[in-house]
C-alpha cells in the first residue's frame, strides 16, 4: 500500500477515497488515514487497550460491521498506533458524519493528540460532504468534546456499564 506525505487540505472526496495518507505533526506524531476495508490492526490494538482493558467493555462488542464501512484515522509516536477514531456517514442523513471509538492511549492523554485526532476525524467528514459531526460521548469526556466546539443533546443513556450522551458540531 503506497503512502504519502500530505502537504495540502484535501479538497475533494475522491483524494479522501484512495490509499491512506500520512501526515506528520510538529510533536512528532504521524497520522494514517485508513480508507474503508483497510487493515485495522493498529486501530484495533488502540481500542482494545483503551476500552477492553482499561475501561472494561465487553471485547466481542468493541469490533463491528462499522468498521468495515467507516473512515479510521489511526496516530503513531515512533512508530507505534496512539489514537484512533472512526467516522461514517449517518443513513438517514447523509450530510451528517458520525464519529466513533475515539480512544487515546492513557499516557498520550492531556497531551493535544485527542485535540488533533479529532480535527482529523472532523476534516474527513467535512471532505466527504459532511456539514454535521455526531457522536456519543462517555460523560466524563463531555468536557473534552466541549472544548472542541460540541454541544450535548438529549438524554443521558447507558452504552454496558457506562453513561453517554450525544453530541454534535456544525462543521
Amino acid at each position: 500500500m503506497a503512502y504519502y506525505a500530505e502537504k495540502r487540505e484535501i479538497k475533494e472526496k475522491e483524494e479522501w477515497a484512495s490509499a491512506p495518507r500520512i501526515v506528520h505533526h510538529k510533536q512528532m506524531y504521524l497520522t494514517k488515514l485508513l480508507p474503508p476495508g483497510a487493515d485495522l490492526t493498529d486501530a484495533y490494538g488502540v481500542r482494545t487497550a483503551v476500552f477492553v482493558n482499561e475501561q472494561g467493555f465487553s471485547s466481542e462488542l468493541e469490533i463491528d460491521d462499522i468498521d468495515r464501512s467507516a473512515y479510521h484515522i489511526v496516530m503513531f509516536e515512533g512508530g507505534k498506533p496512539i489514537a484512533t477514531g472512526r467516522v461514517f456517514v449517518d443513513s438517514q442523513d447523509k450530510s451528517t458524519y458520525i464519529i466513533g471509538r475515539v480512544a487515546v492511549l492513557k499516557k498520550y492523554r492531556s497531551q493535544g493528540v485527542g485535540f488533533k485526532l479529532m480535527g482529523k476525524l472532523e476534516e474527513c467528514a467535512k471532505s466527504l460532504g459532511g456539514t454535521q459531526v455526531v457522536l456519543g460521548a462517555q460523560m466524563h469526556a463531555v468536557p473534552f468534546y466541549e472544548k472542541n466546539g460540541y454541544t450535548a443533546f438529549g438524554e443521558e443513556y447507558m452504552e454496558e456499564h457506562c453513561p453517554h450522551i450525544h453530541m454534535r458540531k456544525t462543521l
